[in-house]
């Protein structure tokens, strides 16, 4: 039984029985069994799911006795959601929302602000507001302490995921104390996405998501001109990369973790066109060379005429006037 290699196809579309057949015996002569592999599989974006949490949110806004069942509904459909891009915006709103519904309990009103902020950062002043006292001394909220991303348990990114903190792109930041929300992507694909509380007792790194040779691990390649690129932090042993050929074929590169080796080309390119015999050069398929020299000869013959006729040899002269003169003799003066 040969051993299972996983290849990466990178075809805009699925590859065919041909190019199957060509796999399977370019990993047949390498002591292997070719398997395609799988797509990553990712939850897709619920637009409905998003309407249900802005619709209650609005409601909250809208009937203060309403609001806590409105916020409590909000809250846990994001955190049974945190594949939402904008689930860190849409749960400080609700943490904004709850601080008005505050007003008049000043500590329950400052929990929720702090919570909002630790999600989206200090909001700008709305319009109408007080302005402060006088000009250089805006008071700000007091600074929150603030916790390294390394020290929180979600999983250790490679060198090219993106990580999204709280919806911004920002892999180096460090966190202020209170709950936080993590995207992890590679290749446009989710890695892994959560909320994190940071503090003072926050747990470092977990482990990487990723199975070895899934679709998710090699889904950070990219086309060289002579060889595919994948990221550090590849999982799989033993791979391979295809992809259709612009000559006719495929085009493969056996891969060793991060490394892969040149592109090599399976099946012939298309064939170039045959010469004709140098005698036939030209002339149409099935006409008689005899019918072509006889046309050459007709179209010199015509040419030579209408150089002739242009040079005036056919044109006919008048005739001159003859005199005859016959006198008494026999013989006859013609002048």
């Amino acid at each position: 039984m040969l051993a299972p290699l996983v290849v990466l196809w990178l075809g805009s579309a699925q590859a065919s029985p041909a190019q199957h057949a060509q796999l399977q015996s370019w990993a047949a002569e390498r002591g292997a069994r070719a398997e395609l592999a799988a797509s990553p599989s990712e939850r897709p974006y619920d637009g409905r799911l998003v309407a249900l949490i802005e619709t209650a949110l609005e409601n909250a806004r809208a009937a203060a006795e309403s609001a806590p069942e409105e916020l409590a509904r909000a809250e846990r459909l994001l955190l049974a959601h945190p594949e939402l891009p904008q689930a860190a915006w849409l749960l400080a709103e609700r943490h904004a929302l709850a601080a008005q519904a505050h007003a008049q309990n000043r500590a329950g009103q400052s929990s929720e602000l702090e919570r909002a902020r630790a999600l989206e950062g200090p909001r700008a002043a709305a319009a109408g507001s007080p302005e402060p006292r006088s000009a250089g001394t805006q008071q700000t909220p007091e600074a929150l302490p603030t916790i390294p991303l390394e020290r929180l348990a979600v999983p250790s990114p490679r060198a090219h995921d993106a990580v999204f903190v709280d919806g911004l792109l920002t892999p180096a930041r460090a966190l202020s104390v209170g709950p936080h929300h993590v995207r992890i992507t590679r290749g446009g694909q989710l890695v892994w996405a959560g909320w994190v509380v940071a503090s003072a007792d926050s747990q470092p790194h977990a482990d990487a998501p990723t199975s070895a040779c899934s679709g998710l691990d090699l889904a950070d390649v990219e086309l060289g001109a002579e060889r595919p690129e994948p990221a550090p932090g590849v999982a799989c042993p033993r791979w391979a990369v295809a992809r259709p050929s612009a000559l006719g074929g495929l085009d493969v590169s056996p891969c060793n973790g991060s490394s892969c080796a040149a592109w090599q080309h399976l099946g012939a390119g298309p064939a170039p066109a045959a010469q004709q015999p140098s005698a036939t050069l030209g002339e149409p398929r099935g006409w008689p060379g005899w019918l072509t020299w006889a046309l050459v000869g007709a179209g010199a013959a015509a040419t030579t005429g209408l150089v002739l006729w242009q040079a005036g040899a056919f044109e006919r002269t008048t005739p001159g006037t003859e005199f005859v003169f016959t006198g008494p003799s026999a013989a006859a003066y013609r002048f």
